[in-house]
């Protein structure tokens, strides 16, 4: 019993350690409007503070932002603190940075998701409202702590309780999105305040006194979020369940009614009930939701499939759990914790012999609110509206979590192999953050591996860069890193583009940003200190294929002009070119000719009598070491030559060194008219040294008689 007792003092005491330093970690480096839709919500609580009123759709929409279908106590109570002096948060000078370097990283998401902001106003405020969510969040956390010692012995809860936090403050994101600015947090604190005192009134009967304390934490969860309304239909089924249990004589049942009066009184005697009735003569709707999906275009357009709802029941354990899909953005990923997630959910069922009424009341409340989330699925288009969803079963899922683990441990083990699986969650924790804080910490000084020396007219200079691969198809990502520095300290903050651009034709992939995604602008460079970063490229659908695309780099000034390349004002400058090509369907092509290992070509004369227009067919077997050109020689009887041309592939567009194995493309070259010519000879020459190429048979030129 004492080496329990210690096991589970040492594991508790591990959990809240490693929680104060991620908590620190999180508060110090995560940049103050960063966290997805902060902005919103700070805007709305500008809004509040400003105009102490609620906004109104689609006129206040600019300012009000996408959060303003949202019940608004948490925006009275911060923008209350606002008006109270901590300063003023001013989100309409925030610079939109919407290019997320980061691997999850989504064109196809509307602007308002697109949350990185370059830092150049006071964050003092932010950083207050951030240390109020993580006091609400940790008083959440107590209340499921207690809900665990009212559910289960004491034995029992000593394994559960260390498990059950493990799972919640050890998620690898958790405290990431809980020290962001947004309504979450109160709605996850009411959520475990009203589990708690559920679970109590489970365990040991109604009494008026803690029904009404229930039903105000509900009214209050109802005028911070929507998303406690599964909490509100599960508290009227577990009520129903617990007079089925306790019988109609017994004395406490008729307590039980109370929660819903005090739901009815907190949400009436609320200033924000005027906002119910107000959204009701407004837009015929209490939450004006449907306002705010219009405006939005987040309705669901395509019909809901099998697989969408089978998507939905598996995966939202390793959303909760991880959110692997959203931040993470690797299938495998996603696969791993939704399959632990499940799996632990449904080991409960191992439980249900022993701990069958503790198990009723955790999937009362956690099956509606599932319900809820997969309805919201539906409803909407985004796929990460369901863990939100789930906030109101936040406590449940957790213990369920716990119970998971529990139900597969022999009792003997329990202590020391429940330590072990804190121990693993916090292995994967520390994995998580170290990939996701790494871009947070500038710079990276690590130089690139190809140098280069591209100076702009306000002395900063790009030294070096690499790629992740000089080839992509259309639709790819690509990652290029860019190595800075600057000779003279900078007095303002400059963005930069970065594109694969071909004269004359479609571009290829743009990224425009600021340095390090805001979180380190050149104001704060030090002379000769090195600044690297990793740009992702998009290859647009459509584009010219195979080219290979010019890489164009361009420093401007915010809202200001661009700067002069110091070697040439003229034009941007080109770093390197990356290929964009499309795998061939015809891996050979029919032709005895080929140069040296690297190309093979196929010709065709339109008039052999006079051959004008001359098509070449080339296959592509590798790079080839240097830049050939063309030449094409009309020749006379006496071998004179009387008309020719000379070009690069593809009007340089595809330069040969550039060439990607297993490409095939066609080009149209004309030569001027020679009637008398009677021998067509073509080749390809290094213009560096006039070098010819030697083609299989050993001769530097493919030699075809014309007839006369």
């Amino acid at each position: 019993m004492r080496m329990g007792l210690r096991l589970h003092h040492l594991a508790i005491g591990w959990v809240i350690g490693v929680s104060i330093g991620l908590i620190l970690l999180n508060l110090q480096y995560y940049p103050p409007a960063n966290g997805r839709d902060e902005i919103d919500h700070l805007t709305l609580i500008q809004f509040y503070a400003d105009n102490n009123r609620f906004p109104v759709l689609p006129d206040d929409y600019e300012i009000a932002s996408e959060q303003a279908h949202q019940p608004p106590l948490y925006y009275l109570l911060t923008s209350t603190l606002v008006r109270l002096g901590i300063g003023e948060i001013d989100p309409l000078n925030y610079e939109e940075n919407p290019f997320l370097l980061r691997d999850n990283y989504n064109p196809d998401l509307p602007p308002y998701n697109r949350v990185l902001y370059i830092q150049n106003f006071d964050a003092t405020p932010i950083h207050i409202l951030r240390w109020l969510s993580v006091s609400i969040i940790l008083i959440g956390v107590a209340a499921i702590w207690k809900t665990v010692y009212i559910l289960f012995d004491q034995s029992m809860a000593q394994v559960v309780a260390p498990l059950t936090l493990a799972f919640l403050m050890l998620t690898p994101s958790f405290w990431r999105t809980a020290i962001i600015v947004n309504n979450n947090q109160l709605v996850f604190m009411w959520a475990s305040l009203a589990t708690w005192q559920l679970a109590y009134l489970w365990i040991h009967g109604f009494t008026w006194r803690r029904s009404v304390v229930l039903g105000t934490f509900l009214g209050l969860g109802l005028l911070t979020k929507l998303y406690m309304l599964p909490l509100l239909a599960a508290t009227a089924g577990l009520a129903y369940l617990a007079k089925r249990r306790a019988g109609a004589a017994t004395g406490t049942v008729r307590h039980q009614p109370l929660w819903a009066g005090g739901v009815a009184v907190v949400v009436a005697a609320g200033w924000a009930c005027a906002w119910y009735v107000r959204n009701m003569l407004l837009y015929q709707d209490p939450t004006a939701s449907r306002a705010t999906e219009t405006l939005l275009d987040s309705r669901r357009t395509e019909p809901f499939t099998l697989l969408d709802f089978l998507e939905a029941i598996t995966t939202w354990s390793g959303e909760l759990w991880i959110e692997s899909w959203n931040i993470l953005n690797t299938t495998e990923t996603l696969v791993f914790a939704s399959t632990i997630g499940t799996l632990l959910i449904l080991s409960n069922l191992l439980t249900f012999r022993k701990n069958s009424n503790p198990q009723i009341f955790l999937w009362s409340i956690t099956l509606p609110t599932l319900i809820f989330a997969i309805a919201g699925a539906i409803r909407n288009t985004h796929a990460d509206y369901t863990p939100p969803l789930l906030l109101a079963a936040y406590p449940s899922i957790h213990i369920l979590f716990a119970l998971g683990v529990w139900s597969w441990i022999s009792p003997q083990y329990q202590q020391r192999l429940s330590f072990s699986v804190i121990i693993f969650i916090t292995a994967l924790t520390v994995m998580f953050h170290g990939r996701f804080f790494t871009p947070l910490f500038p710079p990276i000084s690590d130089d690139a591996t190809i140098q280069t020396n591209i100076e702009f007219e306000n002395d900063i200079r790009l030294t070096s860069y690499e790629y992740s691969s000089n080839a992509a198809q259309p639709d790819d990502w690509i990652r290029i890193k860019l190595c800075w520095q600057t000779d003279t300290p900078q007095d303002q903050d400059y963005a930069f583009t970065l594109q694969l651009v071909l004269p004359d034709m479609p571009r290829a992939a743009i990224q425009d940003g600021y340095h390090l995604s805001g979180r380190y602008p050149t104001s704060q460079w030090a002379v000769n200190e090195t600044i690297c970063e990793w740009i992702p490229l998009h290859i647009q659908n459509g584009v010219e294929t195979p080219r290979a695309y010019e890489l164009l780099v361009s420093l401007y000034e915010v809202d200001g002009e661009k700067l002069i390349w110091v070697d040439d004002p003229t034009r941007d400058p080109i770093i390197d070119r990356i290929t964009i090509y499309e795998q061939s369907t015809a891996q050979n092509i029919d032709t005895p000719w080929q140069v040296a290992d690297w190309g093979k070509v196929a010709i065709n004369l339109d008039n052999p009598n006079q051959p004008q227009a001359i098509t070449l067919t080339w296959q592509v077997l590798q790079a080839a070491p240097t830049n050939y050109r063309y030449y094409i020689h009309l020749l006379d009887e006496t071998e004179n030559i009387i008309a020719q041309a000379d070009a690069p592939p593809l009007n340089n567009t595809y330069p040969t060194s550039y060439w990607v194995n297993n490409t095939t493309f066609t080009e149209t070259i004309l030569l001027p008219a020679a009637p008398d010519a009677t021998q067509l000879k073509i080749g390809v020459y290094d213009p560096n040294t006039n070098q010819r190429g030697i083609w299989q048979d050993g001769t530097d030129g493919i030699v075809i008689p014309l007839n006369n």
